[in-house]
C-alpha cells in the first residue's frame, strides 16, 4: 500500500514539475514571437483536444469502475454462496454434513490465504482450484435416502453450482484490463494538452507556470485513478477477501 502511494505521489510530482518547467521555458518565446492569430489557433486546438480527451477519460473511467464494481460484487456473492452451502449442509446426515462443511472451510481459506495474493499477479492459485474440485467431488459422492435430506442435498448442489459460476466469473475477470493502446492514447493526448496549454497566451509567467502545472497534476491524478481501478485486486482501492472471512465467522460461529 505504501509503495503504491509513493508511486502515485511520484507520478503526480513529476507531472507537476515537468508541466511547470515546460511553461517556464516556453513563456518568453511564445509571448515574444507568436502573433495573435497563433494564440487563437492554439486556443481552438486546445479546446478541441481537451474536449475529446475529457470524453475519452470519462469513458475509460466508466469502464474500469464497472469492472471494479463487478469484481467486488462477484467476490461478495461467491462468499455468500459458500456460506449458504455450509448452512444447508446442516440438514444432511453425518459424515456428509461434516465432510462438506470441512471442505467449504478448506476452500474458503485457500481463497483467502493463497488465491488473493495470486490474483494480484493476475492468476488463480492451483491449491484453491484443487480445494474447489475436492469440494465438488465430495458433494457429488454423497448418498442420501430420506426425503428431507434429499431436499437439503439438492439445495446444497444448487448453491455449489452458484459457487462454480461465480468462481469462473471471478477468474475470468483477471484478464480484463485497459489495453496498452488505450494507455498510449491517454498518455499522448494528456501530454499534448500540457504542451498546448504552455503555448496559450498569458502575460504573466507565474500564472502560466501554475496553471499548466495544475493541469498536469489533474491529468496525472486521473491516470493514476484509472490505473488503480484497473487493478481491483492490487491497487490502492483493492478488493479485499473480507466477505470470505465474514462468511467463515458467520457460519462457524
Amino acid at each position: 500500500m505504501l509503495y503504491l502511494l509513493l508511486r502515485n505521489a511520484a507520478i503526480v510530482i513529476l507531472a507537476a514539475v515537468s508541466g511547470s518547467a515546460l511553461a517556464w521555458i516556453i513563456h518568453d518565446r511564445s509571448s515574444a514571437t507568436q502573433p495573435r492569430s497563433d494564440d487563437v489557433l492554439a486556443g481552438l486546438v486546445f479546446q478541441l483536444v481537451g474536449t475529446l480527451y475529457a470524453v475519452l477519460v470519462a469513458f475509460v473511467i466508466y469502464i474500469v469502475w464497472g469492472h471494479y464494481d463487478s469484481s467486488s460484487r462477484v467476490a461478495q456473492l461467491e462468499a455468500a454462496a459458500l456460506t449458504d452451502v455450509a448452512r444447508i449442509a446442516l440438514g444432511l446426515p453425518e459424515p456428509a454434513r461434516s465432510g462438506i462443511r470441512e471442505r467449504v472451510e478448506h476452500y474458503t481459506r485457500r481463497v483467502i490465504d493463497e488465491e488473493w495474493p495470486s490474483m494480484r499477479e493476475w492468476k488463480e492459485a492451483p491449491d484453491a482450484l484443487q480445494a474447489y474440485r475436492q469440494l465438488w467431488d465430495y458433494a457429488l459422492a454423497v448418498k442420501v435416502t430420506g426425503s428431507q435430506e434429499l431436499v437439503a442435498y439438492e439445495y446444497c448442489l444448487t448453491h455449489l453450482s452458484k459457487v462454480r459460476d461465480l468462481r469462473m466469473e471471478r477468474v475470468a475477470q483477471l484478464s480484463l484490463s485497459v489495453s496498452w493502446y488505450t494507455w498510449t492514447v491517454l498518455i499522448l493526448l494528456g501530454s499534448s494538452l500540457v504542451v498546448l496549454a504552455s503555448f496559450l497566451a498569458c502575460a504573466s509567467r507565474r500564472s502560466r507556470v501554475w496553471q499548466v502545472g495544475l493541469l498536469a497534476v489533474t491529468l496525472a491524478l486521473l491516470l493514476t485513478l484509472i490505473a488503480d481501478l484497473d487493478h481491483p485486486w492490487s491497487g490502492l482501492v483493492r478488493i479485499t477477501p473480507e466477505p470470505y472471512e465474514a462468511g467463515l465467522r458467520y457460519w462457524k460461529g
